[in-house]
């Protein structure tokens, strides 16, 4: 499970070495949802399992004037997304993606909604 620890007065991205890193391979015609699949792709997760959520540090051009306890970025939607990939046009910021097992709860509670329909 790679996720992001809070160590003092920083946030550091703590990798499972396990399963490495990949390259995703994003510019501005990538949708946030093709970005999510790609994810899931690539790492082999199964969408009833596994949520994945996106994450970046702002550079330190962008981040110099705040705390360094400010926390990392979440990409939750597709703006969000195409603001993280107007980023790169003009520092080198690193995409992370965490991996979490879906609560049974959360499961069950999508499945009800799902036959109430």
């Amino acid at each position: 499970m790679r996720q992001w620890k809070f160590d003092n007065t920083q946030w550091l991205f703590e990798v499972d070495n396990s399963t490495g890193c990949r390259v995703l391979e994003c510019n501005q015609q990538t949708s946030y949802a093709d970005c999510i699949q790609m994810v899931f792709e690539d790492y082999g997760l199964d969408h009833r399992e596994h949520d994945v959520v996106l994450t970046y540090k702002l550079s330190k051009t962008f981040s110099q004037n705040l705390p360094g306890d400010t926390p990392p970025d979440i990409i939750g939607n597709y703006r969000q997304f195409h603001t993280f990939l107007g980023q790169l046009k003009r520092k080198t910021v690193r995409l992370y993606v965490e991996v979490k097992k879906k609560s049974w709860t959360n499961q069950k509670k999508k499945q009800k909604a799902r036959k109430k329909r």
